[in-house]
């Protein structure tokens, strides 16, 4: 199976080929989809913890769906970071 990757400027015909691939079944992943799905978790999951005070109630690992590296300190240090 081969992996291809399409990049280039503004205008330079990505989406045309891309949209090309999806009429000859062939699987895209949009990076774009992707990285906005994420944008929208990640805000979902701030406005949860601002609203109801979920970091003090759950474990980090529930409220990001993994397990940060590190010990107690260090997930601490990236909860109050990242938030």
């Amino acid at each position: 199976m081969r992996i291809v990757g399409l990049t280039g400027g503004i205008a330079s015909g990505k989406s045309t080929v891309s949209n090309l691939f999806k009429s000859h079944d062939i699987p895209v992943v949009d990076a774009d989809v992707v990285a906005r799905v994420c944008f929208f978790f990640l805000m979902f999951f701030t406005f949860l913890d601002f609203a109801f005070n979920l970091s003090k109630t759950l474990s980090s690992s529930v409220l990001l769906g993994f397990e940060l590296p590190g010990g107690v300190e260090e997930r601490e240090w990236w909860m109050e970071k990242s938030c």
